[in-house]
């Protein structure tokens, strides 16, 4: 069966497979309204999902061939489900019709007398208004609309009227097939890497589209691209714009941080003084492009400039949220750089202090082709965190990920002044609501799942949890604990909680109140393997005084030490004892736990081999003490400590080599000499493991990583498997150096190096 002739028929059944897309729900409420019986599935069920539901439209979580029985007329897919997925699949091999959302909204839009929105940016926001304008001047349209607006039941819907307003879409071509009666055109510039292959093949997409327009193309006069392409076209067309060469402009403006008043000039003369209530010199230009496509559906100049002071913008386009008292959160769906750009812009008229950004990158495909663009775009932020791209769909190999766009940020010279990397939305969120001051403004920005954190914003900083109970006066405990000066490369962020631990009940009650609060517990050493994310972390750090920890004695018959004792310490009473065989430990910062739970090692010596036995508090709080054998020694890992903490190790004396003192200080003046190069360095050692019969460090020199740098961290000269923190470093440059120099080795040989470092990432790592 036919597009035209499916269209054509008021009844049937059409199956959308990826129906909680905004697209996708609009059309099955359009396709709803016209009286045929919809179904629809998708990989998670939102809001939108239950709307569609309360109207009897019946969905399916998830995407299978058996949501297909029984058979439908029609099938339709939004992009994001592949055509060759199992349920597309099965519904050609059924001989069903399988149609993309925008051939079948082309097709039943020229059905009506569609005023048709497009452009790269601003077009949903021009929608909404041209709607809102439409049915206060009394006429009664249908809409179709790219993003949600309080003022309508559904984003969604056929009117009482011939006309129907529509947000056309450009993102995978089908914007070539609408044939609508009036079309505007906001603005064009290249976006949509995943469809377009380059910027000619986005512009004829256009074109073509401008071609297909029967009756007047609205257009704007400020975008150069556009004046050549309508010139070139010769179609009838009606100007916008902020000067006297457009046909509709506005002057006299007087701009604020709430909305903006101007001279709205029409055939030459001031048709009204008009007091529009959203801010920013482009709501301007889309007032004015709404306004003209409604002068040419018939509306008068009065009841247009009238309902100009009631205009409301849709959800995520300078938003406004609930937020903590005193901070300002406006959440906004800007996703290419000259969005962005524009969004700052409005948002810096807010008299308030720090302006703060949280940015999603939305797909690999534009990260990579607009990567350049993007840091000037933020300029005027106070800070940036940057999020892990949304892929939507998309592989990451197609494009750049959060690392390549941090690398661009920390080169540019035109960006916020501080510029942190999150490794997730969640991570990001336990950093924004620990650090959003009174006066602040926040701008959550991007089209995927970002905006989860603006819905967040409103409980940020109302509960706080209390810190640990019961401790002994010896433990102390601190709040918002900065943990980069902990660390050998003295960057990082935040504890929530930190707890020094004063005497071992203290160890074992901490352990049980964490596991009765479900807090995440984590055990902090001198940091010397340790790399903090500037986002810091959630729950409670924890740390063994060296008051009672940090003790080493040697009683003739066994060498012991506390687990807060470091590397020197029990090299130093080694020596003194007499007893060779730790000479490997020489230059190896960190306490005795931490050294144990990596199996520290180098130049053939490994931790492991000369333990004789370990005291440790496990993670029910239970006190054990556990033979060597009984610990997992592995290369740079012990199975035993990943979820307990050592308190107390013993040493096999049969391990040692008795020999003089002064032998072993030579010794250790040996191994000092060959890691001199170390010193005053704030660096962790090894970063990545050696691979299976491979060298990490060997594998990185032979890739060029040597002397690589993303802001204040940089690869040795010295060695290409140490990253140096340099003056003005964050943990966000180490880890950005990390995620480069992996991938330039799977790249150059297939190898995934594993971090030898830990990386406390996150809010549950």
């Amino acid at each position: 069966m036919s597009l035209d002739k499916i269209i054509e028929e008021s009844t049937g059944h059409a199956h959308l497979a990826g129906v909680c897309g905004i697209g996708m729900a609009g059309l099955a409420w359009l396709l709803h309204d016209k009286g045929w019986r919809v179904s629809g599935c998708d990989k998670c069920l939102n809001h939108l999902a239950d709307a569609l539901r309360a109207e009897g439209i019946e969905l399916v979580e998830g995407h299978s061939p058996r949501h297909l029985a029984p058979g439908p007329a029609v099938v339709i897919r939004s992009t994001a489900v592949p055509e060759d997925s199992a349920e597309i699949a099965a519904a050609r091999e059924a001989g069903l019709p399988v149609f993309r959302r925008g051939e079948v909204l082309a097709a039943l839009l020229a059905r009506y007398a569609t005023v048709a929105v497009a452009g790269t940016h601003g077009k949903t926001t021009t929608t909404a208004f041209c709607i809102q304008l439409m049915r206060s001047a009394g006429i009664e349209c249908g809409w179709y609309l790219g993003g949600e607006l309080s003022v309508l039941p559904r984003v969604a819907g056929l009117g009482r009227s011939e006309w129907l307003v529509a947000e056309a879409d450009e993102s995978d071509g089908t914007l070539s097939l609408y044939r609508p009666r009036i079309a505007v055109l906001t603005n064009i510039e290249y976006d949509h890497m995943e469809h377009f292959a380059d910027s000619a093949a986005f512009q004829h997409c256009f074109s073509t589209f401008i071609r297909g327009v029967s009756e007047c193309l609205v257009w704007c006069r400020e975008d150069p691209l556009l004046c050549r392409m309508v010139s070139a076209s010769g179609c009838p067309n009606l100007s916008y714009g902020l000067n006297a060469q457009a046909d509709i402009y506005a002057a006299e403006i007087v701009m604020g941080a709430n909305g903006s008043v101007f001279d709205l000039i029409e055939e030459g003369a001031v048709a009204a003084r008009v007091s529009l209530p959203v801010p920013g010199r482009h709501n301007i230009l889309n007032f004015l492009g709404a306004y003209s496509a409604c002068r040419r559906a018939g509306c008068s100049a009065a009841d247009l400039c009238r309902a100009a002071a009631h205009l409301q913008l849709p959800r995520r386009r300078f938003e406004r949220v609930p937020s903590p008292p005193g901070t300002v959160v406006l959440n906004d769906y800007a996703h290419h750089p000259t969005e962005v750009a524009a969004l700052i812009s409005m948002a810096q008229r807010i008299e308030q202090g720090r302006l703060r950004a949280v940015f999603q990158p939305h797909r690999y495909t534009r990260t990579a082709a607009l990567g350049e663009a993007f840091p000037a775009a933020f300029n005027g932020l106070d800070e940036l965190v940057l999020c892990p791209v949304y892929a939507a769909s998309e592989a990451p190999e197609k494009g750049d990920d959060q690392w390549a766009l941090y690398r661009r940020f920390r080169e540019s010279k035109t960006t916020a002044s501080s510029v942190l990397a999150a490794s997730s939305l969640a991570a990001a969120q336990h950093y924004l609501a620990a650090t959003l001051s009174k006066h602040d403004t926040l701008l959550v920005i991007g089209a995927g799942d970002v905006n989860s954190l603006a819905t967040a914003a409103q409980e940020w900083g109302r509960a706080t949890r209390g810190g640990p109970e019961g401790l002994s006066s010896s433990s102390v405990i601190s709040q918002a604990k900065e943990l980069g000066a902990m660390t050998t490369w003295g960057v990082g962020g935040a504890a929530e909680c930190m707890v020094e631990i004063g005497c071992e009940a203290d160890a074992v009650k901490l352990i049980k109140w964490a596991e009765k609060n479900n807090v995440f517990l984590r055990w902090l050493g001198r940091g010397a393997n340790l790399l903090v994310s500037d986002m810091g972390v959630a729950g409670v750090v924890a740390r063994l005084g060296r008051t009672v920890f940090g003790r080493v004695d040697f009683d003739g018959s066994d060498l012991t030490a506390g687990a807060a004792a470091t590397g020197r310490d029990l090299l130093n009473a080694a020596e003194k004892a007499g007893l060779a065989g730790l000479e490997f430990l020489e230059g190896i910062p960190g306490t005795l736990g931490g050294l144990l739970r990596m199996n520290a090692g180098a130049h053939g010596g490994e931790l492991g081999r000369i333990v004789k036995w370990v005291r440790l508090v496990d993670s029910d709080g239970v006190s054990v003490c556990l033979p060597a054998a009984d610990m997992g020694f592995a290369y740079r890992e012990c199975a035993r400590l990943r979820d307990a903490v050592a308190l107390e190790v013993c040493f096999a004396l049969e391990a040692f080599e008795k020999v003089s003192s002064e032998e072993i200080a030579a010794r250790r003046k040996a191994m000092r000499a060959k890691r001199k190069w170390y010193k005053g360095l704030r660096c962790a050692g090894s970063v990545f493991r050696n691979p299976q019969g491979e060298s990490a460090g060997r594998l990185l020199e032979a890739a060029g990583c040597k002397g690589w740098r993303v802001g204040g961290a940089v690869v040795a000269q010295q060695h290409a498997n140490v990253i140096v923190a340099e003056k003005g470093a964050n943990a966000s440059d180490v880890r950005c150096l990390m995620a480069l120099m992996q991938r330039k080795v799977a790249a150059e040989y297939g190898i995934i190096l594993e971090p030898e470092v830990v990386l406390w990432e996150s809010c549950a790592d």
